[in-house]
This record gives structure tokens, C-alpha cells and sequence, in this order.
């Protein structure tokens, strides 16, 4: 017996295999020694997925066909910031055009994508549910593969990734093993099936013994109890256990006795404590990226540009030294995308982020939880970290999030005012 798969199936299976792509094949791939001819690891994976795109562009004549988007002045919006900044960096310090480019030409392509991945799926050429089922199912491995990298850090390593030996902290920074947990708390909440609770609990394992990030689960929590809440037919005596709960969690990971449980761990298995500190790092930094902004009202207004850390006259910009640490944009969450984009970068992530939450509230009216759970997760880790402007599966995330809000609130209702 022959297994069929449509052009539709295919066409879902790709984009799946673009998000394990994107993670480095679970971190499997060392990118460092990886070659096919002239092409290293990160130009291998960005031309499969821009010819991909273009190709399925081509194949079904989008340019021919007319579809709703109404997230395109957002990415639009973002994807001018990207190149003012570019433009701005040359302006300000030198900055070749092309070296301003350079680290921004993941994220401005994957935004791109949007405008063909939202008519693929409005067209019915790719499936939403091929697409999260195949999310689940790699982010369940990711996690796996993770687990056991820490289980065998002091014996082996085979996830190539920068990871802090003294904690065993792996820093993978995966989608896909965080949006698990919210399709699968929202699957759970939707057809009430357990079975769906052990994505949850991987998440949660992610969080605590891979990631160790304390913003990071916060967020998730806080997440998780916004959709729990908000979720209709819930009691009065439960919504004040979940509320009590997770107000405890969240004054322990942000108090001094998480950091001592911390340190307590890491002595009793590692023999070694976590010492080095990032806040102070990060408020270096901030204060610094403030100071420069401030220095006319064109950097004010367009920021500072986009600093490529290969060039000299960026050692005077976001990368200064403090110690033996240096500062970088990475950590610094959105204080870091405003510094590079300005005051119009941050007015259109706001514009963004309204509609984004407009589209989550909608779905969950309509019982679909996980988009505003995801993006509450999300706006509470701004402060530090914008995966979606420095992660590529981050950012096709972002694209498919939306898409996904999209399809679900124009393509599959009836009600034509929706959006």
C-alpha cells in the first residue's frame, strides 16, 4: 500500500522543516565545521528556505491572487525600520551598508515570507493543523535531545551550542520547545484529554533544567494561568487557588530564595555556583544605550542603527566593554530595539503588539486560547529578550502566529467584519 501526500502535505512538511532547520537539526549540526562546498551551515539553511518560498510563489501565481493580510503594514513597518537602521549605522559611525545588512538578512527575509505564507495558507495550500502537529512533534524531541545533553554534560557533548558547564545550562533559546507547552495546555483545555498535559510538563522541564532562564519562566507560567483563568466555566474557588499560586511562583523565581535554591543545586550536583551577574551587565548597558540615543534628534527618532559586531567602529556603540564581559543586544530585550530603531522602531512594535493581542482576544472568544497565553508570555519578556527579532524559528514563529490568528479569524469564519 502506497502513503499519498498532497502538494498541501508537502508544502507543510516544509515549512516544519524549516523550523528544525532554523534550531541547527536540534542543535545537533556543529556549524562551526559544517561545509558543502563554499556554503557554511547558516547560507545552507537560508537559500533552501528563500528558494523554497520563492518556488511555491511561483508554482501557485500568488502574484495573481488577492488575499486579505492584515498584519502587512505592520511587517511592512518593521521591515523599513530594518533598513533605515542599516542606512543610519553607515551614517553615524561608517558602517558599511553592506556589514549593516549582514546580521539583519534572516530576520528582514523571514519577514517577507509573511506576505507568501499568509495566501499559502489563506489559499489552502498549507494546513495549520500539518503545521502545529509537526511543531509538537519536534519540539518533543528538542527537548528530549536537550535533556540528555544535560543528563551527560560531564561525559559527552553532541548538542553544539554555548552552554554554561558550571550550571549545566543549555542556552538553545528553542520555539519550538516553548510553544509546546501552549498548544498543548490549550489542546488540554479544549478537548479536556491528560494526554496533553505531558507537553505542558515538558515545557516546564525545558524551563527549569535546560533553559534556566528565570524571566523566561516566569512568563511561561504567567502565560499558562492567563488561559487557565480566562477559561470559561471556571469556578470562583479555583480561580483564587490558580491566582495564589501563581503569584507564589512568581515572587519565589524573582526573590532571593530562588537564587540561593539555585546556587544550592548547582553546589550539589556541579559543585560550583552560577557567579556572574547579568543585571549588572544589562543596566551598563541600558544606560549607555540611553546616553546615545540622546545625542540628537535624529538618533532620538531613527536610533542608533544596527551595529555589526565584526566591525571596529562598533566597539564605541552596543558593544563596550565592561570587565571582562562585554554588552550586546541580545540580553537587552527591547531597550536593545529601540537603541538600534528609535522611537519609530518602538511605536511600531506597539502598533504590532496592539493587533496581535486584538486578534488573541477575538480567537479566544472563540475558545482558542494559546495565541493570547503565547503573546502574554511573550510581552513579559520583552524587558529582556526579543526572540523574535533575534531568533530566525523566533521570527517565522511570529509569521506563522500570525497567519495562523489570520486564517483562523478571516478564512475559517463566516463573520466577514472579524478583522
Amino acid at each position: 500500500m502506497k502513503l499519498k501526500v498532497g502538494k498541501k502535505s508537502l508544502n507543510s512538511y516544509f515549512l516544519i522543516l524549516v523550523f528544525v532547520l532554523m534550531e541547527q537539526c536540534f542543535y545537533l549540526i556543529n556549524t562551526n565545521t559544517f561545509r558543502i562546498i563554499f556554503l557554511n551551515y547558516a547560507m545552507l539553511w537560508f537559500l533552501f528556505f528563500v528558494g523554497g518560498i520563492a518556488l511555491l510563489y511561483i508554482q501557485y501565481r500568488l502574484n495573481k491572487k488577492s488575499v486579505r493580510m492584515y498584519f502587512s503594514s505592520d511587517v511592512v513597518a518593521l521591515i523599513i525600520v530594518a533598513l533605515v537602521s542599516i542606512v543610519q549605522c553607515n551614517f553615524l559611525i561608517g558602517q558599511p551598508l553592506a556589514m549593516g545588512f549582514a546580521p539583519q538578512r534572516n530576520y528582514i527575509f523571514i519577514l517577507i515570507s509573511y506576505f507568501i505564507i499568509r495566501k499559502l495558507i489563506a489559499l489552502d495550500k498549507m494546513d495549520v493543523d500539518t503545521i502545529i502537529n509537526g511543531l509538537m512533534a519536534c519540539g518533543v524531541i528538542s527537548i528530549i535531545i536537550y535533556w540528555l545533553q544535560v543528563v551527560l554534560i560531564d561525559h559527552v557533548q553532541f548538542v553544539h551550542v554555548y552552554m554554561a558547564e558550571r550550571t549545566a545550562r543549555l542556552y538553545v533559546d528553542s520555539f519550538l520547545c516553548v510553544i509546546i507547552g501552549f498548544l498543548g495546555l490549550y489542546k488540554y483545555l479544549a478537548d479536556n484529554n491528560k494526554k496533553y498535559l505531558i507537553f505542558v510538563l515538558l515545557e516546564l522541564v525545558y524551563e527549569l533544567v535546560i533553559g534556566q532562564s528565570r524571566l523566561e519562566l516566569a512568563s511561561v507560567v504567567i502565560g499558562y494561568a492567563t488561559m487557565i483563568l480566562l477559561m470559561k466555566k471556571l469556578s470562583i474557588r479555583k480561580i483564587g487557588i490558580i491566582l495564589i499560586g501563581v503569584i507564589a511562583i512568581v515572587v519565589f523565581i524573582n526573590s532571593g530564595y530562588f537564587e540561593r535554591f539555585n546556587e544550592a543545586l548547582q553546589m550539589q550536583f556541579h559543585n560550583t555556583t552560577t557567579g556572574v551577574n547579568t543585571m549588572a551587565i544589562r543596566k551598563v548597558a541600558r544606560d549607555e544605550f540611553v546616553k546615545q540615543l540622546k545625542h540628537s534628534l535624529v538618533t532620538l527618532i531613527l536610533g542608533c542603527g544596527y551595529p555589526n559586531i565584526g566591525y571596529a567602529g562598533t566597539a564605541s556603540t552596543a558593544y563596550i566593554a565592561v570587565g571582562n564581559e562585554r554588552i550586546g543586544l541580545v540580553d537587552n530585550g527591547i531597550f536593545a530595539f529601540v537603541y538600534v530603531y528609535g522611537l519609530l522602531g518602538a511605536v511600531v512594535v506597539v502598533k504590532w503588539f496592539y493587533k496581535l493581542y486584538k486578534c488573541a482576544w477575538r480567537l479566544y472568544r472563540d475558545n482558542i486560547y494559546w495565541p493570547l497565553g503565547f503573546m502574554i508570555a511573550l510581552t513579559i519578556l520583552l524587558y529582556n529578550i526579543t526572540f523574535w527579532w533575534n531568533k530566525p524559528s523566533w521570527t517565522l514563529g511570529m509569521i506563522f502566529l500570525m497567519c495562523y490568528m489570520e486564517h483562523k479569524l478571516n478564512d475559517e469564519s463566516e463573520r466577514s467584519d472579524i478583522l
